[in-house]
């Protein structure tokens, strides 16, 4: 494994942080900046398995940003979607009543969405309760649509809801990945970057529940 000292650590570490100020300054100005020579840096870019400084500051830049286009995943979720779906999206927003469901995580969300809805106007509730049946029976009744939320996209309490309700509602639905259940079932479906799993205790960052909320924050701005 190759070992780097505190200064090379130092360097990488700058340019790791602030690549495009390093790919601005060049190696001269970096050298200058961050007190070592210029042979110094060119020896890390090479110890790293990059030709130069040059490939080696725009590989780290290039990476980065591909970090942050994983990470946030809204725009481009927005970008690629057909304006039909966001257009009937609207639609069911606008014209009908919304029920909401999410499960743990997902609960806090739906929430969120329900009660940004009701500062709206839009006549809708958050399903709060473990007897589907006895919603779906009851206020269950008074809604014509439906919005799921799930990381996955293969929550079985979501999947049991779709299932009891017999296809009476029209269904919208943002889950972490393209392919999956509940997408399937949707009449209107939105993927935002996340990561793909039901285990709750997860160590790395997941976005999805950030970005479900900036992506129904940006779709309202449509309305």
């Amino acid at each position: 494994m190759t070992k780097f000292n505190e200064n090379e650590r130092k360097v990488i570490k700058f340019i790791q942080e602030n690549p495009n100020e390093a790919i601005q300054n060049g190696i001269s100005k970096l050298s200058k900046r961050l007190f070592v020579s210029s042979s110094s840096i060119f020896r890390i870019s090479k110890k790293l398995g990059y030709d130069g400084f040059t490939d080696m500051v725009h590989s780290i830049k290039n990476e980065k940003d591909k970090d942050r286009n994983k990470s946030f995943g809204v725009s481009n979720t927005l970008n690629i979607l057909d304006e039909k779906d966001i257009d009937t999206y609207i639609k069911y927003l606008t014209t009908n009543k919304i029920v909401i469901y999410g499960k743990d995580f997902s609960a806090i969300i739906g929430k969120y969405i329900q009660k940004r809805l009701f500062t709206l106007g839009i006549n809708s509730h958050f399903i709060d309760c473990i007897d589907f049946n006895l919603f779906l029976e009851t206020i269950g009744k008074e809604y014509d649509t439906m919005i799921l939320i799930s990381n996955t996209g293969e929550c079985q309490d979501c999947l049991n809801l779709l299932e009891n309700s017999n296809g009476r509602y029209k269904v919208i639905s943002f889950t972490g990945k393209k392919k999956n259940t509940i997408a399937n079932y949707s009449d209107v479906s939105f993927v935002f970057q996340g990561i793909s799993t039901s285990d709750l205790i997860v160590k790395s960052p997941n976005p999805f529940y950030g970005n479900v909320i900036l992506g129904f924050e940006e779709l309202l701005k449509k309305v």
